[in-house]
């Protein structure tokens, strides 16, 4: 299904006021490429990278367009996601729907009076698992359109793109509930993952996306980087190596727009940074301090959004950077990597 006719559909569903099961759901099976037979002699994962063929998964990217369109329906219908509200208990169930519809094995995760919603995609083997994670709750009197509206959709888009592959790892598909109030759910995870039998592989976090590459600064009109940040020490080295490769080298980030610092705790990757390698996609707010100063605020609406990336087509294109690379990252990470790391 091409790009024309992917933005039709979801331009006709909006209209209607229905959820986009037509751009985030199920499809037909893919098969993977081969593998490449093992090597005789270890190889450096720079050498793996430089063999893996990106462009077999070209053809099942997931689009900026669907995440925008989703996070629209989102924030007009389920916006308002304050822990412990009628309001929150409807955008679970609506996530919940929106995750079986992509044929995830849900599962929901209580704590306390919380609870995050677990999608997971069984691998071969059932036990090393990769974690995509966003928070779906937000504060008092917030839409939440940019946080984390945007982080959800961008989870539910990826697994999407995935839903035809199958994988040697596992890969779990996770929206935490209460991050706003000191990241309960990530912790309660991070701390109690082993109940679901799985080990942790990798985690990646999706938290405040968008206003980045290609996008420009509205206020200066400066080019906009990606921002991903890492965790140091080498038992993050490959995964760190692994989204410098994919931004630039496959999703075509100039390379000297693309930042990978260490990551702060401000988020839920917080939560793993002591359990397994991680990565934090946000937006790049170096230049954009009007940007910051709208999240978690009553100006956090889709339409501040959409302006705060130049407009809506703006706002397309920075979240097909988000979603490609974490794509790609994926990719490689839940297949290739394992059939090498032992």
């Amino acid at each position: 299904m091409n790009r024309k006719i992917l933005s039709a559909i979801g331009y006709a569903l909006l209209l209607s006021i229905i959820p986009l099961s037509g751009c985030i759901g199920n499809e037909q099976p893919i098969s993977l490429p081969p593998r490449p037979p093992a090597k005789a002699e270890p190889e450096t994962f720079g050498d793996l990278l430089g063999d893996f063929n990106f462009t077999a998964y070209s053809g099942t990217l997931p689009l900026g367009e669907n995440v925008y369109d989703y996070d629209h329906y989102l924030s007009y219908n389920h916006g308002f996601r304050l822990v412990l509200t009628p309001t929150h208990d409807m955008a679970r169930d609506e996530l919940v729907s929106k995750m079986e519809s992509l044929g995830l094995e849900v599962r929901l995760q209580d704590f306390g009076s919380h609870q995050n919603i677990l999608g997971f995609k069984w691998g071969e083997d059932r036990e090393r698992a990769l974690v995509l994670g966003a928070h779906y709750d937000t504060i008092n009197t917030v839409h939440g359109a940019n946080d984390n509206g945007g982080g959800c959709c961008a989870v539910l888009e990826i697994a999407r793109a995935l839903s035809g592959y199958n994988f040697s790892k596992t890969i779990v598909f996770a929206l935490w509930d209460a991050e706003e109030i000191g990241l309960k759910g990530s912790a309660h995870f991070a701390s109690n993952h082993k109940e679901f039998n799985i080990s942790m592989s990798a985690y990646i976090n999706f938290d405040c996306i968008g206003v980045n590459y290609p996008c420009k600064d509205v206020a200066t009109g400066e080019n906009l980087g990606l921002t991903v940040g890492t965790a140091l020490g080498n038992v993050c080295a490959d995964f760190n190596e692994l989204a410098r490769f994919a931004a630039v080298n496959v999703t075509g980030v100039a390379a000297e727009l693309a930042k990978f610092p260490e990551a702060g705790s401000g988020s839920d990757h917080a939560s793993f940074k002591s359990v397994c390698p991680i990565l934090s996609f946000e937006s790049e707010t170096e230049n954009t301090g009007w940007y910051t100063s709208f999240c978690n605020s009553p100006l956090d609406t889709f339409p501040t959004y959409e302006a705060s990336a130049g407009g809506a087509e703006e706002l397309k294109k920075g979240l097909d950077t988000i979603v490609q690379t974490g794509y790609y990252i994926v990719v490689v990470w839940a297949d290739y990597y394992a059939y090498y790391e032992e």
